[in-house]
Order: structure tokens, then sequence, then C-alpha cells
């Protein structure tokens, strides 16, 4: 089997990476990468890893945060206590511009 053969059915199919392609098939990175380029699909394919990657790395980051993150309590920010605060700064602000009534 030809190199080029070998080097799509890894990257599209066996979904490797360009770097571990090109290890297997004996050929230079750069090499491989073009031959990749040169083929149809090859856009589709690298937005779609992109994707995978960024969604699988937000979920990293929401884990972590939920796991890292010890927020006590009374700190957390909910829609309540935005709306708590929000009403003690127009209570401020009205008797600042109105005075005490």
């Amino acid at each position: 089997m030809e190199y080029k053969e070998r080097a799509e059915a890894l990257f599209f199919i066996e979904k490797k990476s360009v770097s571990e392609v090109a290890e297997i098939v004996g050929r230079r990175y750069e090499t491989v990468l073009r031959f990749l380029e040169s083929c149809d699909g090859y856009a589709d394919e690298r937005a779609s890893r992109k994707n995978q990657t960024a969604k699988a790395r937000k979920s990293y980051k929401e884990q972590w945060e939920k796991s890292n993150r010890n927020i006590p309590e009374h700190l957390k920010i909910t829609g309540d206590s935005l709306r708590q605060e929000h009403y003690s700064a127009v209570s401020i602000l009205s008797r600042e511009k109105y005075g005490d009534s």
C-alpha cells in the first residue's frame, strides 16, 4: 500500500493526528501535511476536530471550576443576589438625589 493511501486512512478513518500519521508511514510531517491538505475533506475534518477540541476544553474548564473553586455560599452570584444589590443601589441613589422623605 502506498504511503498516501495509508496516510489518508490513518487520518480520516482512524482519526490519527498528522504527527502520528507521519511517524507511522515513515515520512516527514511537512510531507504528510502537504498531502493531506490536498485531499478532499481535509478542511471539514480539521474544522470538526477543532470543534471537538473546543467542546472538550470547555467541559474540562467547567469541571475544573466546579471542583477547584470553593466559593462560599454567601459570595456566589445568583439572580436573587443581583436583584437585591440592584434594589439597594437604587435606594441609595434615590436618597442621594431626592433626600430622605
